[in-house]
């Protein structure tokens, strides 16, 4: 009976077997072999509880101690702590045990011990099933999402038939989070092939994906990129070539929020075991570079996936279950240091963590609200369902904002690529940001909100430009638009000093100016021939001969610190103009701030 029980779960009888196996028990229940089978078979079909009963029975008919492990491993994806540990110590004592089941138990005394204590501080976790306009009995998974939280991609496979082609989709989620219907991505994008596993650029302009099994691959699955066109299709694939494919697989990537570096996991195959998470970075040449596995502070010996770099450009997500956790794969985050290493990973909790798989999370650009993918819910539709959840206090992010911008030809109104930009968190005079306008003047970034940042553009033969401007939590409707006028760098010009400070009533220089300082002397270094004058003015608080001699004393600061450090005097001039040439209305405190300014004009360019 047992050997016809085996010949029927060969043949995917199940139903047979199982009633074959459970005969025995009940006729010849000191037979070991079909409580052990029966308890393999519950386990594998995840069934913990049932398998528990059957691997008992095994005891009971009197299995060696080996058994122990595997009820050890059932107790513990139960959440019963305390019959795992005694289980687990009963095969630690076991003599006969062998070194890959002694491994496998110390591995799962990590995790017990870590569980024990993290369930104790239990999080708010209530996931909300996106709906049919997006789910429906196939599988939809692996969200991702554009920094201003409008567009949200996802991968689709169908279930139920012999296709087995996986596409991508779309949908748009409205001011008041609302989902439209889902849609396939228009263009060349979608193909007879698979296409998977994709991540979406901040600026919602490049999607970089896996395919698999291509003529012009280099192995079974490497990644692609497609780019959005004029008419809002996307264009065909382009192999990102050897530098991050190799004859591996390589899948999940997650491109960073400034497009300058790209994470995704590389194996032997798609069923390995010890995937790890690699990185590659942009290069001045606009190639990406030989890719390198992170840290081991990050990558363990085991399974590392789904890794997602936040919008703060530093916070890293993953799936792993290498680290201390609930059972299978769980949710961690790391943060890269200043030093750019790693910090030591942080389960999530539960239970947003389970005993149960969990893979390709995502966090939108708020920091408030996660995405993810799960097959295992009541409210699902079938397949994988596409979830999001507001989270816990204790694991919200820091919210980001995004601006957009545009840099032109200040008197043709042309548009100018390849400017350069920098962007300085005046907090803590960091460069948090640099790079250049894109081929049709644009720009766009991600930054952390509610903070004030400097932003310096230059080209040559142009006069640098200096903005000050502060971001706070948005709405997709309330993103920044910034409109760089360059002007030409001839007699005349002028530009205001933004990023100048003093002291109220003083002319003492805040230590935050220092970054627009800086930017005035490379900018005369660089262009020795021009002759500059530094001009002061003041709103109409006060009389005008203290405003004059203030707006006078503050531009003579700025002129000295020039001398001080390089700049001939005779390229030089300092002027106070006092209250005399207003921008704006004094009658208002905004229109009083625009007055009090300092300004650099160019006197010749000779």
């Amino acid at each position: 009976m047992y050997q016809q029980a085996r010949a029927k779960l060969s043949a995917k009888d199940l139903e047979g077997a199982v009633a074959l196996l459970e005969k025995i028990t009940r006729k010849y229940p000191d037979f070991q072999d079909s409580w052990i089978l029966l308890g393999d078979f519950y386990t594998r079909e995840k069934n913990y509880l049932q398998a528990i009963t059957y691997f008992q029975g095994a005891v009971r008919a009197g299995a060696g101690d080996f058994i122990h492990l595997s009820l050890a491993d059932l107790y513990f994806l139960t959440y019963q702590y305390a019959p795992a540990r005694m289980h687990l110590d009963r095969y630690l004592n076991y003599a006969k045990a062998s070194p890959q089941g002694i491994q496998k138990a110390n591995r799962l005394l990590k995790n017990l011990e870590f569980a024990m204590e993290a369930i104790k501080d239990t999080l708010t976790f209530l996931p909300e099933n996106l709906g049919s306009a997006l789910n429906d009995q196939h599988h939809q998974y692996f969200p991702s999402l554009s920094a201003d939280g409008r567009l949200l991609v996802f991968t689709e496979r169908e279930i139920g038939t012999d296709k087995k082609d996986e596409d991508f989709y779309y949908s748009e989620i409205t001011s008041d989070g609302q989902l439209t219907p889902k849609r396939k991505l228009p263009g060349s994008i979608n193909t007879p092939l698979n296409e998977g596993a994709q991540t979406v650029s901040a600026d919602g302009r490049t999607i970089i994906y896996t395919g698999c099994h291509r003529p012009e691959g280099y192995g079974s699955c490497d990644l692609y990129a497609s780019f959005l066109l004029p008419d809002g299709s996307w264009s065909a694939p382009q192999n990102l070539g050897p530098a991050i494919n190799t004859s591996q697989w390589e899948s999940q990537p997650s491109l960073s929020p400034d497009g300058k570096t790209l994470f995704f996991v590389r194996g032997k195959n798609g069923r390995d075991e010890s995937t790890d998470i690699y990185y590659s970075t942009l290069g001045e040449n606009r190639q990406w570079t030989e890719a390198k596995p992170l840290s081991d502070v990050v990558n363990t010996p085991y399974r590392e996936a789904t890794p997602f770099m936040y919008f703060d450009n530093k916070t890293l997500f993953f799936a792993s279950d290498g680290h201390p956790g609930f059972g299978d794969m769980d949710f961690f985050y790391t943060v890269r240091q200043s030093d750019s290493s790693w910090s030591k990973p942080v389960n999530l909790g539960f239970p947003l963590n389970t005993s149960a798989e969990e893979f390709s999370l995502i966090i939108g650009p708020d920091g408030s609200v996660g995405y993810f993918a799960s097959d295992s819910r009541p409210d699902g539709f079938g397949g994988f369902d596409l979830y999001r959840f507001v989270l816990d206090e204790k694991i919200r992010q820091v919210p980001v904002a995004y601006v957009a911008g545009l840099t032109v030809d200040a008197k043709s109104g042309a548009k100018l690529a390849g400017c350069k930009i920098r962007l300085i968190d005046l907090f803590n005079g960091k460069e948090i940001w640099n790079g250049s306008s894109r081929r049709d003047g644009s720009f766009f970034w991600v930054l952390p909100g509610n903070r004030e940042y400097a932003m310096y553009v230059e080209k040559q033969g142009y006069l640098f430009h200096s903005q000050n401007f502060e971001v706070a939590e948005q709405k997709p409707e309330e993103a920044l638009f910034v409109e760089v006028k360059l002007q030409p760098i001839e007699a005349g010009s002028q530009i205001v000093l933004q990023n100048l400070f003093f002291d109220t009533d003083s002319y003492q220089i805040q230590p935050k100016s220092e970054a627009e300082l800086i930017k005035i002397l490379e900018f005369l270094k660089q262009n020795p021939q021009v002759k500059v004058e530094i001009a002061g003015h003041t709103d109409n608080q006060g009389s005008p001969a203290y405003n004059k001699v203030l707006s006078q004393n503050r531009a003579k600061t700025v002129v000295n610190y020039l001398i001080s450090n390089g700049i001939d005097s005779n390229r030089l001039v300092a002027r106070g103009y006092g209250d005399t040439k207003p921008v704006a209305d004094n009658q208002t405190e905004e229109g009083r701030q625009r007055n009090r300014r300092t300004e650099l004009i160019i006197l010749s360019n000779q």
